[in-house]
């Protein structure tokens, strides 16, 4: 499996768990969740392409998480991003990129 499954930690009260978790306001949190959908939503999108093989599935979700940690990175501070990004997926971000 490529990503991780937030929706079973946070369930329908995304907004509560960004904001104590990050401690940040509710807007804030508003935009962390609104990253973290998109990004689990295009993964299964990808994910879900049979058309696609394997490495360029890789590949595709790798963009996907580089685009996510550079969003969340304009947001958060390192320490509240160790929160809700996954070691595997920090080491996703490219020099230059």
């Amino acid at each position: 499996r490529y990503w991780r499954d937030w929706s079973s930690d946070v369930c329908s009260s995304d907004l509560k768990f960004y904001s104590k978790a990050l401690n940040v306001g509710q807007d804030t949190a508003k935009l962390v969740s609104n990253i973290m959908d998109t990004y689990k939503e295009g993964v299964k999108k990808i994910v879900a392409d049979a058309t696609l093989t394997e490495d360029v599935k890789r590949v595709k979700i790798d963009d996907l998480i580089d685009e996510k940690n550079k969003k969340l990175g304009l947001l958060l501070n390192p320490s509240q991003q160790d929160k809700i990004i996954p070691t595997t997926e920090r080491k996703k971000n490219k020099p230059g990129k």
